[in-house]
């Protein structure tokens, strides 16, 4: 699960370690960490330089924050379901599509 941020809204502080691995666009995404315990902090995908994609069980207040859609459905498990989202893609969303509205494909 991944909370899609721009990066100019975040502030980080901190110290962390970082990996890389080869995305779904074929870009790479670095996967940045706790060096200290290993958790995941949030994922750089170079084919969106502009945007971070959190982690959100390391945010303070999880649930200041509300789904905005959901994507890569066909890999989740069954028992994961988001209700109220109008906005769901089976794999990798369009790029172009990600900041509008695309009607529930399910």
């Amino acid at each position: 699960m991944s909370l899609r941020v721009r990066r100019d809204d975040l502030d980080l502080t901190g110290e962390l370690k970082t990996w890389s691995r080869p995305g779904d666009s074929g870009a790479s995404v670095d996967c940045c960490f706790c060096p200290t315990c290993g958790t995941r902090i949030f994922h750089a995908p170079a084919s969106a330089a502009d945007v971070l994609h959190i982690k959100p069980g390391t945010l303070d207040n999880p649930d200041a924050m509300a789904p905005q859609y959901m994507s890569y459905t066909d890999n989740a498990p069954g028992w994961v379901h988001v209700d109220g989202l109008d906005i769901v893609w089976s794999g990798r969303p369009d790029p172009a599509q990600r900041t509008g509205r695309k009607p529930s494909a399910q």
